[in-house]
C-alpha cells in the first residue's frame, strides 16, 4: 500500500507534466502567431522608413502647421486667406492627432510582442531543463490527456480552421470561463480555466502563471541552522511566496531598511488569485482550529466571492474572515519579533465608517481598549477597504502617538527629527504646537472626501511615561519621556485580494525600541553624548565602552519606568526567547516561518540574545501588512505643483489687482434686521449677488457704525423682518425710532437738516407672515419713511414683500434680480443678465455647499446656557417647573396649563421682570427624534465631544456663521437644530441628491420643481424625521443635512404673574391638533410642557413687551380684553393692581376684563378673578348650548357706553391680548364704539385709534392665527 507521501509525490509529478505540456502547446501556437504578427510589424516599420507611415507624416504635418501659423501672423494677409489657412491648420491638427494615436498603438503592440517572446523563451528553457532529465517528448505527450477538437480563429485573419491540438485562442477562451457556470461549459484540460469572464487574459499572463506554478513545485526545502546547538529546521513554507524579494542573483539586499511602498491597487488577475488562495487557506486552516465555523461551505463561498469581485471589484469579508486574516497577516509579518501571541490580536471592525469624524471616534475606542489601564492589549482597527471609484481612507500619521519635530532657521531641530515633515504638514492644516521636545502631534485623518482633518488626541489617551533611572539621578534629571504604546498607523492590511488602507495596529514596546532606536539613534533624538556627559562617563575614547554603558543604563531606565508606571513592556532577552519558541511552533504547524534577521535581532546585546545565532529567511506571504506611500505626497498630485515663492508672488500680485478693481467699484451696503436669522440669510444672498459687479458689505441695523456706513455707500439695501403685529425686530428698534424722529422733524420743519439719508439710493425688502394682518409691516414702514426722507427719485425698486407662508424665497429671488438690474443700469456697470441669472442659481442653491464636522476633544466645552445666550442674543436663565395645573377639564379641547417656574435670582432684591413682559423659552426636540436622527444620518460625530461645523468656500474650510460652536452633537440636536419644522424646498432638493430609489427621486423632484406641489405636501406638516421615514432611500451625512437646517426659534409667552423674586408664572395653551390625514401634532414647547414632570429644567430668558405693561398710574381705569390663553398677561395686571391696592394710600381705578371663550367651562381663571373686589368681569360665550353666539367684540359694542366712559372720558387704557383674528375683530368693535358713543366718522375713529396707540393708551399683544 502506498503511503500519503508517495501518493502526494505522484500527484505532484502529474501536475508538473501538465504544466510542461501547456507550455509546449503555447510555444508552438504562439510562434505561429508571432510569425504572422511580426511580418505586419516589419511592414509598418519599412513604411516608416520610406516616409509613408505615421512617424514621417507627423514630422511633415508639424512643419506645415508651423509654416501656416507664421503666415497667419502676417497682418498684411487677406482676411479670406487667413481664414482658409486657419481651416487648414485645424484639419492638419486633427490628422496629427490621428497619426499620433496610430504610433501609440503600434508601440503598444510591439511592446506586448516583446514581453510575450520573453515568456516563451522562459517556457522553452524549462522544457529543455525537463528534457535534460531524460524524459523524452513522447513520454511528455503520453502524460497529457487527449484534447477535444477546438475551433481556432487566427488573429489578423477572417478565416477559421480546425486543429486537434489546443491552441492559443481556444485556451484563452477556456481561461475566461466563470467559476460556477453550467457543467456543459468547456474547461481547460490543464486546470487553468478558473478565471473571470470579460477579463482581458493575455497569452503572456497564462504562460507566466504556468511557469510560476511549475517553479513553486520545483522549490526545495531550505535548511536553517541554530548555530548554538547545531539544530536544523527545514522551511517549506517559502514555496508559497508570491512576491519578488529584494535580493537577486547579483547581490544581497537583506540589510535594506526602507523597502518602499507596496500599496498600488492590485491588478485584477492578482486580486482574483489572492481571493482564491485566501478562501482555500481559510477553509484549510487546521480544521478550523484558528477561527469559527463558516456559514457556507468552501465551494459556495468561493462562488460568492468571485461573483462579488466580478460585479463590483471588491467583496465583503465575513467578520470571522476579517479577524482570521488580520491575525494571520501578523503571523506572516517577517519583521515583527512579538508574533508568539498572534492568536490574541483584538480586531475592531470599523468597515462601516467612512468619514474622518467617525474614524476619530473609532480610534478613541481603539485607544481605550488597547491601553487597558496600562495592561496593553494588542489591537487592530480595520476601516473600509479600497474600492473602485472611491478615495482611500487613510490615517496620515506614521504612529498615532508621536512627538512633533520643529526645524529652526539654523537647521537645528527641537523634538523628534523623524516627525519634522509631518509636523510642518500639521501646521499647514492649522495645528499650533508648543515648540517643545515632547509635544504630541494631532491625528490627521481623511475619509471618503480625501481631505485631511486634524483632531487633538483626548488627554486621557495621551499616555506618556517619564524615563527615570532607579539609581542614576543624572539620567532622571534629563526629564526624558516616551509614549506608552506604539500604534503603527501607516501600513495597509492586505487580505484575499482586498486592501484596507486604514488599519492602525497597536502592541507594546520592547525596551530597545525606545532606548536604542528612538532616543539614541543619531537621526532621532541623538541623546548618546548628552547622556554620557550627564552621567560623567569617560568619553575620551571608544575603548572606554562609554557608549555601551549609556545604552545599557538607558534600557534599564526604560524598563524600570514603564514597570513603575504600570505600562506593559518587555526586555529584548525575553522577547528573543519568545520568538524562538514561536519559530519552533511554526515549523511544526506550517513548515516554516518568514523572518527578517536584521529586524528580529535586537539593537542591544548582539550575540548574547539567542536569535543572533538562528538562521532565518525572509519571504512574503498573504495576508500581509504592506508599507504605504505617505498620503501627503500623493494629496493633490493631479494638480500642477508650484513653488512657495511663485504661489506667494501670485497671491500678492492678484491681491493688489483685486484691491484696485474693488476700489473702482460702487459700494453697496446691505442692512438687515432680524429676530430669527431669516433676514440675515437673505442679506447674505444679496451680498453674493451684488458682489458680481459691486463692492459689498452688510451690517445689522443696530450697528454702531450704521449711519457712517450708510453715508459712505452708493446704494443701501434694507432687508428686515417684522416682529409681532407690525413692530420692529429687537435689533432694529433704535433704527425705527430714528426714522420716527426724522419724520416728526420733517413734519414740523420741512427745511430741517438732513444727514445720512441725503441723496441716498435705496431698496427695501420686508419679510413677514400673512398669518398677521399687517404683513411685513416694518419693512413697509422703512420703505415709506425713506420715500419721505430721501425721496422716491432715489429709490431703485419698489418695496418687496416676502410671505413666510407663500414662497418667500421665490419672492426674494425676483426682487433681488430686479434690484441688481436696476443698480447696474443706474451706475452703468457692465454685467450681463445671463451672468446674473447664473449667479442667482448658484449662490442661492444650498445643495452646492459642502459641510464637515470638526471634533475638538481638547477644546473646553462651552456651557449649554452660554451657547444659547449667544445664539439667541439673550441672557439665559434656568427655569424649573415647580407646579403645573390644567385650567379646564373639557374633553376634546386643548389643555391650558397654569405653570409656575422658579429661577436663580441674582444678588438683588429687585425682580427680574416687570408686569406684562415676556418669557422666552428655548424648547428642546423630543429625545426619540434626536436618537432617530443620530441613527438615521451617516457619519455622525461623537455625541459627547465639542464640535465645530465648517463649510467649504474660497478653497478653505471656514466655521459656519451663526451656528453654535463648541457644543456636543447631542446638545446640538436637542436644543439648536429644528427637527420639527417642515423641510423647506432647499432641504428637499438636498435630499433629492442623496435619494437612491427611483420613486423617491420622482416625488422629491416634483416638490422641488413645483412650489404648488410642495405647498400641497406640506399641509400634512411632516417633520424632518417623518420626511426621512417617508423617503427611506435618502442616505445623507449628518454634516450635509444639519448644516442646512434652521435653528430652533425661541417661543415668547406673556408672563402671567406680578413681579416676584425668583418665580414666574405662565398660562400656556397647548398646541394640539390633527392634520388633514388625522395625524396628531403637538407644539414643540407646549407638547414638552404637557409631558414635563416637576423639576424639569427649561432654558429661558426675560424680554420687554414693547410697552405692553401695566399702566404706572393705577388710579386710571384699565380695560383688559382677551380670549383663550390671551388672559395670561392680565393675570399679572390684576395681581399687580391688587398688590398696590393693599396700600391704603393708593387709589386704584376701575378694572374691567372682557373675556371671550366658547363655553362657561372654558372661562379660565374665573375662580381667581371672583376673589378680587375691584375687578369687573364680562364673559362672551361663542359656543354655549341654547344661547346665541357672542364674541368679545360684540360685548364691547354692547357695553359701549361703559367703554367710552372709562376709556375716553376718564383717560383709561385699553389692552388687548389674543390671537390675530380676535385682535382684528376687537379693533373693529372699538372703532364702532368710537363712532357710536363719540359721534366720529369711520376715518376719524381709525385716526383716534392710531393716536391712542401712539400715546400708549391702546396696546395689543397678539399671537398665532
Amino acid at each position: 500500500m502506498k503511503n500519503n507521501s508517495q501518493v502526494a509525490s505522484e500527484d505532484h509529478e502529474v501536475e508538473e507534466e501538465k504544466c510542461i505540456e501547456m507550455i509546449r502547446i503555447l510555444t508552438s501556437n504562439y510562434q505561429n502567431l508571432l510569425k504572422e504578427s511580426g511580418g505586419k510589424l516589419e511592414r509598418i516599420k519599412e513604411k516608416c522608413k520610406n516616409g509613408h507611415a505615421p512617424v514621417k507624416q507627423v514630422e511633415i504635418l508639424q512643419l506645415q502647421i508651423k509654416q501656416l501659423k507664421e503666415k497667419c501672423k502676417n497682418d498684411h494677409a487677406p482676411a479670406k486667406q487667413v481664414e482658409i489657412l486657419q481651416i487648414q491648420i485645424k484639419q492638419l491638427t486633427n490628422c496629427l492627432a490621428i497619426a499620433s494615436l496610430q504610433i501609440k498603438r503600434q508601440a503598444e503592440n510591439e511592446l506586448l510582442l516583446k514581453h510575450s517572446l520573453e515568456d516563451i523563451r522562459q517556457g522553452k528553457k524549462l522544457i529543455e531543463e525537463r528534457e535534460a532529465h531524460n524524459i523524452s517528448s513522447t513520454e511528455l505527450k503520453e502524460t497529457v490527456p487527449t484534447s477535444p477538437q477546438i475551433s481556432q480563429t487566427h488573429i489578423g485573419s477572417g478565416t477559421r480552421e480546425d486543429s486537434k491540438v489546443p491552441n492559443v485562442s481556444s485556451i484563452a477562451r477556456l481561461v475566461s470561463n466563470d467559476i460556477g457556470e453550467s457543467s456543459n461549459t468547456s474547461q481547460c484540460p490543464f486546470g487553468y480555466g478558473k478565471k473571470e469572464t470579460k477579463k482581458k487574459t493575455t497569452f503572456a499572463g497564462i504562460v507566466r502563471r504556468v511557469i510560476q506554478d511549475l517553479r513553486d513545485k520545483r522549490k526545495k526545502p531550505q535548511t536553517l541552522l541554530d548555530w548554538r546547538y547545531d539544530n536544523a529546521n527545514s522551511d517549506i513554507l517559502h514555496r508559497r511566496n508570491r512576491k519578488k524579494q529584494l535580493c537577486d542573483k547579483d547581490k544581497c539586499k537583506a540589510s535594506l531598511m526602507a523597502i518602499g511602498p507596496a500599496d498600488l491597487p492590485l491588478p485584477r488577475e492578482d486580486m482574483l488569485q489572492q481571493a482564491e488562495d485566501f478562501v482555500n487557506e481559510y477553509y484549510a486552516d487546521g480544521e478550523m482550529e484558528n477561527h469559527g465555523v463558516p456559514e457556507l461551505c468552501k465551494e459556495e463561498r468561493m462562488i460568492e466571492v468571485m461573483r462579488q469581485l466580478k460585479n463590483s471589484g471588491f467583496y465583503t469579508l465575513t467578520e470571522d474572515e476579517l479577524i482570521w486574516g488580520a491575525r494571520t497577516a501578523w503571523r506572516n509579518t517577517s519583521r515583527c519579533v512579538a508574533r508568539i501571541i498572534w492568536k490574541k490580536l483584538r480586531v475592531l471592525d470599523f468597515r462601516h465608517i467612512s468619514d474622518s469624524n467617525g474614524m476619530f471616534s473609532a480610534i478613541c475606542e481603539h485607544l481605550e481598549m488597547s491601553l487597558n489601564g496600562g495592561a496593553i492589549v494588542p489591537c487592530i482597527s480595520v476601516f473600509r477597504e479600497r474600492r473602485p471609484d472611491l478615495l482611500d481612507i487613510r490615517v496620515w500619521n506614521n504612529l498615532l502617538l508621536a512627538f512633533a519635530g520643529y526645524q529652526l532657521e539654523d537647521g537645528s531641530i527641537i523634538g523628534d527629527p523623524a516627525s519634522v515633515e509631518f509636523t510642518e504638514l500639521c501646521q499647514s492644516l492649522g495645528w499650533v504646537g508648543g515648540g517643545g521636545q515632547w509635544d504630541l502631534l494631532p491625528l490627521v485623518l481623511s475619509g471618503e472626501d480625501g481631505v485631511p482633518h486634524v483632531y487633538e488626541i483626548p488627554e486621557k489617551y495621551q499616555i506618556l511615561v517619564d524615563i527615570k533611572h532607579p539609581t542614576i539621578a543624572a539620567m532622571s534629571a534629563m526629564k526624558l519621556k516616551w509614549v506608552g504604546i506604539p500604534i503603527v498607523s501607516n501600513m495597509m492590511y492586505e487580505v484575499g485580494g482586498l486592501q484596507f488602507t486604514a488599519a492602525p495596529f497597536s502592541g507594546w514596546y520592547q525596551a530597545t525600541e525606545i532606548a536604542n532606536r528612538d532616543l539614541l539613534d543619531i537621526q532621532r533624538y541623538n541623546l548618546l553624548e548628552p547622556l554620557g556627559r550627564a552621567m560623567g562617563l569617560d568619553m575620551s575614547s571608544n575603548a572606554t565602552m562609554w557608549k555601551d554603558v549609556v545604552s545599557l543604563e538607558l534600557n534599564k531606565a526604560v524598563l524600570y519606568s514603564y514597570t513603575a508606571a504600570g505600562v506593559s513592556i518587555v526586555d529584548h532577552f525575553t522577547q528573543a526567547e519568545q520568538f524562538l519558541e514561536h519559530l519552533s511552533n511554526e515549523y511544526k504547524v506550517r513548515g516554516g516561518c518568514p523572518a527578517d534577521w536584521v529586524w528580529i535581532v535586537p539593537p542591544q546585546s548582539g550575540a548574547l540574545v539567542p536569535t543572533f545565532h538562528q538562521e532565518m529567511i525572509r519571504y512574503h506571504l498573504s495576508p500581509s501588512y504592506e508599507y504605504q506611500a505617505r498620503p501627503w505626497h500623493k494629496y493633490g498630485a493631479n494638480r500642477k505643483k508650484k513653488s512657495f515663492r511663485s504661489v506667494a508672488w501670485s497671491i500678492l500680485f492678484w491681491n493688489s489687482i483685486y484691491k484696485k478693481i474693488l476700489a473702482d467699484r460702487k459700494k453697496v451696503l446691505v442692512l438687515y434686521g432680524t429676530e430669527t436669522g431669516s433676514s440675515k440669510r437673505f442679506a447674505k444672498h444679496a451680498v453674493d449677488v451684488f458682489s458680481i459687479g459691486f463692492r459689498c458689505s452688510f451690517l445689522p441695523l443696530n450697528s454702531l457704525d450704521l449711519y457712517k456706513e450708510i453715508m459712505s455707500s452708493d446704494l443701501c439695501l434694507f432687508i428686515s423682518s417684522t416682529f409681532g403685529n407690525g413692530e420692529a425686530p429687537k435689533m432694529a428698534e433704535s433704527f425705527s425710532q430714528e426714522l420716527k424722529t426724522r419724520l416728526t422733524e420733517k413734519v414740523h420743519d420741512s427745511s430741517c437738516s438732513r444727514s445720512w439719508f441725503t441723496g441716498l439710493h435705496y431698496g427695501v425688502f420686508g419679510l413677514g407672515s400673512s398669518a398677521y394682518p399687517n404683513l411685513a409691516a416694518f419693512g413697509k414702514f422703512i420703505g415709506s419713511s425713506l420715500d419721505q426722507l430721501a425721496g422716491t427719485d432715489t429709490r431703485i425698486i419698489p418695496v418687496g414683500v416676502g410671505d413666510e407662508l407663500n414662497n418667500q424665497k421665490g419672492s426674494f429671488k425676483v426682487w433681488i434680480q430686479q434690484a441688481f438690474l436696476a443698480a447696474i443700469e443706474l451706475f452703468h456697470v457692465s454685467v450681463s443678465e445671463e451672468k446674473l441669472l447664473n449667479a442667482l442659481k448658484v449662490k442661492m442653491d444650498i445643495t452646492k455647499q459642502d459641510f464637515r464636522w470638526v471634533v475638538q476633544p481638547s477644546v473646553e466645552r462651552v456651557s449649554l446656557y452660554n451657547t444659547l445666550s449667544a445664539v439667541h442674543d439673550q441672557s439665559m436663565v434656568e427655569l424649573t417647573v415647580i407646579q403645573k395645573k390644567n385650567l379646564h377639564e373639557v374633553p376634546g379641547k386643548s389643555q391650558v396649563l397654569l405653570t409656575d417656574l422658579e429661577f436663580p435670582q441674582e444678588d438683588s432684591d429687585e425682580p427680574s421682570y416687570e408686569t406684562g413682559e415676556l418669557v422666552g423659552i428655548c424648547p428642546a426636540n423630543k429625545t426619540e427624534d434626536v436618537e432617530y436622527i443620530k441613527d438615521r444620518l451617516l457619519d455622525s460625530p461623537p455625541s459627547d465631544l465639542p464640535l465645530l461645523l465648517q463649510t467649504w468656500g474660497q478653497d478653505v474650510w471656514a466655521d459656519v456663521d451663526d451656528f453654535p460652536k463648541h457644543v456636543t452633537y447631542n446638545e446640538l440636536l436637542t436644543y439648536f437644530v429644528d427637527l420639527k419644522r417642515v423641510p423647506s424646498q432647499d432641504v428637499l432638493a438636498l435630499c433629492l441628491t442623496y435619494a437612491t430609489d427611483k420613486t423617491d427621486r420622482e416625488i422629491l423632484k416634483k416638490m422641488v420643481d413645483d412650489y404648488q406641489v410642495y405647498d400641497n405636501w406640506r399641509v400634512e406638516e411632516s417633520t424632518l424625521c417623518e420626511t426621512l421615514k417617508e423617503f427611506p432611500s435618502i442616505k445623507i451625512s449628518s454634516a450635509q443635512l444639519v448644516g442646512r437646517l434652521r435653528i430652533i426659534q425661541n417661543r415668547l409667552y406673556s408672563i402671567a404673574s406680578a413681579p416676584s423674586t425668583g418665580k414666574v408664572s405662565l398660562v400656556v395653551g397647548v398646541v394640539d391638533y390633527k392634520t388633514p390625514l388625522g395625524v396628531r401634532k403637538l407644539g414643540l414647547f407646549t407638547g414638552e410642557l404637557l409631558q414635563a414632570k416637576l423639576g424639569t429644567k427649561i432654558p429661558g430668558f426675560f424680554r420687554p413687551a414693547n410697552g405692553f405693561s401695566c399702566p404706572k398710574d393705577i388710579s386710571k381705569p384699565l380695560i383688559m380684553i382677551a380670549a383663550g390663553s390671551g388672559i395670561a398677561p392680565f393675570r399679572g395686571f390684576w395681581q399687580e393692581r391688587s398688590r398696590r391696592q393693599s396700600n391704603r394710600w393708593l387709589s386704584v381705578g376701575p378694572t374691567v376684563l372682557f373675556y371671550g371663550c366658547q363655553m362657561s367651562e372654558l372661562d379660565l381663571l374665573k375662580d381667581e378673578t371672583d376673589q378680587i373686589d375691584n375687578l369687573e368681569r364680562h364673559t362672551a360665550l361663542s359656543r354655549a348650548v341654547g344661547a346665541p353666539r357672542q364674541y368679545v367684540q360684540d360685548m364691547l359694542v354692547e357695553q359701549g357706553a361703559k367703554v367710552w366712559q372709562l376709556w375716553q372720558e376718564q383717560g383709561g387704557s385699553v389692552y388687548v391680548c389674543g390671537k390675530i383674528s380676535m385682535a382684528a375683530g376687537v379693533q373693529e368693535g372699538l372703532e364702532t364704539v368710537l363712532q357710536q358713543q363719540g359721534g366720529l366718522e369711520k376715518n376719524e375713529a381709525k385716526e383716534t385709534l392710531a393716536r391712542l396707540r401712539t400715546e400708549g393708551r391702546y396696546q395689543e399683544d397678539v399671537f398665532g392665527i
